[in-house]
């Protein structure tokens, strides 16, 4: 919202934006502009023509704006208001800090405070929380050293840095989506044994049709240190002193220097349980 008092008409003679003039900062929304004086207004109106911009203009005595100005924002719906309209001070006052002693000052104050307490109504809410790493609650010990997730930047250079390690030889991977893909592929150019686990039957299932996740497991298979066990579940991450040292899944057991949990990410949207807006089934 934008307040502006004034005491002069802008100059008549404004400069004639060419088709060739750029605004450096883009262009501001929709804009309501309410003015106690319909020819400034009119001439505040021609100037927004001028510059390209939409906007709205209403004529309202300075007295009825704190009374009527939500009726017009309800029914134009701005980004922007302004506020405009003429002031002076009382006869024969001498307490100039009392607005009590101008003409309209506390019209324009009264508006802005209408205004700002005027929570509207929207046809689209956008919520952009971001999202957190999940990890599977029916994996046992994935909170020990040596098992990480990928969501962060800081996350990231410390996989790398714990996977350019040549102890760390043995890698696993917990879901094969694109994350998963992508990580193995890395681990798979520094020479490392990489092993993907996917509790279903395709790699990227929730992506691609199976004609193409076929053509993907088949590539990944001709490469002689990467195992692809799909329809396989992790159960349990090995470990010892508090450290991994394997993987249990539902078949068998796997040696691991390094697991990396790439399961995907869940909305940050826990704030708004019980609120009454509706969620898909990932939050």
């Amino acid at each position: 919202m934008v307040l502006r008092g004034r005491g002069v008409k802008p100059s008549q003679k404004s400069q004639k934006i060419s088709k060739n003039d750029h605004l450096v900062f883009g262009r501001p929304g929709k804009i309501l502009h309410v003015d106690g004086d319909s020819s400034y207004l009119e001439t505040c109106l021609k100037v927004y023509k001028q510059l390209k911009l939409d906007a709205t203009g209403v004529a309202i005595s300075e007295y009825e704006q704190p009374r009527k100005i939500l009726d017009y924002v309800k029914e134009c719906k701005p980004d922007i208001v302004v506020l405009t309209g003429h002031d002076g001070v009382i006869k024969g006052t001498t307490n100039y800090l009392d607005l009590n002693n101008y003409r309209n000052s506390k019209y324009f104050i009264e508006a802005v405070n209408v205004l700002r307490n005027y929570n509207a109504s929207y046809d689209e809410l956008v919520i952009a929380t971001g999202a957190s790493s999940t990890k599977p609650k029916d994996i046992k010990n994935l909170d020990v050293e040596g098992v990480y997730n990928l969501k962060t930047f800081n996350e990231g250079l410390e996989v790398k840095k714990e996977m350019m390690k040549k102890e760390n030889e043995n890698i696993i991977i917990i879901g094969a989506g694109y994350i998963g893909v992508e990580i193995a592929e890395a681990a798979l150019k520094l020479g490392k044994n990489v092993r993907i686990f996917q509790h279903s039957a395709r790699i990227l299932n929730k992506t691609f049709d199976k004609e193409i996740t076929e053509l993907l497991e088949k590539h990944i298979r001709e490469h002689e240190k990467i195992s692809l066990h799909l329809n396989e579940s992790p159960l349990e991450v090995r470990t010892f002193e508090n450290k991994v040292i394997g993987l249990k899944t539902d078949k068998k057991e796997y040696a691991a220097n390094l697991i990396i949990v790439a399961t995907g990410v869940r909305p940050n949207t826990e704030f708004l349980k019980d609120t009454g807006i509706e969620l898909f089934k990932n939050g």
